[in-house]
């Protein structure tokens, strides 16, 4: 943050640097070379306000430590594609945001994502089929899952 310097452009005062105290309808000011106190109006300490530059040392400050990290993603998004099909699949075979209206979402779609798991597991790749998305089951279980996350977070358990 740049600092904040007061000095006194212009009268019998020009060039004295001094601080602001405290003030309400007035500061009260010290000038530094003397310690002299004395009571300004808060116009007068604007007049005299002086910016410094940041030393060239100095780095920005971002409180974002605590912040996701959404890059971390770019390495998926192929994957995240993909997911958005089997969503657009789902939405297509039974409407859009049907899945909050199931009752039961939460356990329902736990067992979903589970049995495309155990397809997967079982060697089968592809959500195929009459009914299938065409997808691997992978992408349907991170589906599921995010119902279940989504359907917890909105009271639909």
């Amino acid at each position: 943050m740049p600092t904040v310097r007061y000095i006194v452009p212009d009268g019998p005062e020009q060039g004295r640097e001094f601080e602001v105290l405290s003030g309400e309808l007035f500061d009260t000011i010290r000038f530094k070379d003397d310690g002299e106190v004395r009571d300004y109006s808060r116009a007068f300490a604007d007049r005299c306000k002086v910016m410094e530059p940041r030393p060239a040392t100095e780095i920005g400050r971002k409180d974002d430590s605590t912040k996701p990290t959404w890059r971390l993603l770019y390495t998926f998004i192929p994957e995240l594609n993909g997911v958005a099909r089997v969503l657009e699949f789902g939405a297509k075979k039974y409407a859009p945001e049907n899945w909050k209206l199931v009752p039961d979402a939460f356990n329902r779609y736990g067992e979903a994502g589970r049995r495309h798991l155990m397809d997967s597991l079982a060697g089968e790749e592809i959500d195929g089929g009459d009914k299938g998305s065409g997808e691997y089951h992978e992408l349907s279980v991170i589906v599921c899952m995010l119902f279940r996350l989504a359907a917890r977070r909105m009271g639909l358990k």
